[in-house]
């Protein structure tokens, strides 16, 4: 299920502050960021039934959704330069 509204804005507020805590330097403007947030989080929605099918039986059977997405989190910001 894609984020709700409360969803979108309470991640963009993270990673607005997230990033401005790091000093990370960025040009990308907020309304562009919360755009890239809602095209993340759609692409995710519409994708997820080939997202889970990624994870091998029998852990796929045995993981709960929250733990789906937590694999999928750690995995990403594994990932991270």
């Amino acid at each position: 299920m894609a984020l709700s509204e409360a969803g979108i804005n309470r991640a963009w507020a993270r990673l607005m502050r997230h990033w401005s805590d790091e000093r990370d330097v960025t040009t990308i403007n907020k309304h562009d960021l919360r755009a890239a947030i809602v095209g993340f989080d759609e692409a995710i929605d519409a994708n997820i039934s080939t997202i889970n099918g990624w994870i091998p039986q029998p852990a796929r059977g045995k993981m709960s959704a929250a733990h789906k997405i937590e694999l999928m989190a750690v995995l990403l910001n594994a990932r991270r330069i």
